[in-house]
């Protein structure tokens, strides 16, 4: 029996699977030391609020 959900589900796969082949070697690439820092700043100041 298939209904609205399999369809969604189908949709989610289809659309994984374009992501992943589009954006996936750049998901790959390392995070650039700078921009990691500034994340750990944001960071360091929420937790010290």
């Amino acid at each position: 029996m298939s209904g609205p959900a399999d369809g969604d589900h189908a949709f989610t796969l289809w659309l994984g699977r374009r992501l992943h082949g589009m954006y996936g070697d750049v998901a790959r690439e390392p995070i650039p030391d700078s921009l990691l820092q500034i994340v750990r700043n944001i960071e360091d100041k929420d937790t010290s609020d």
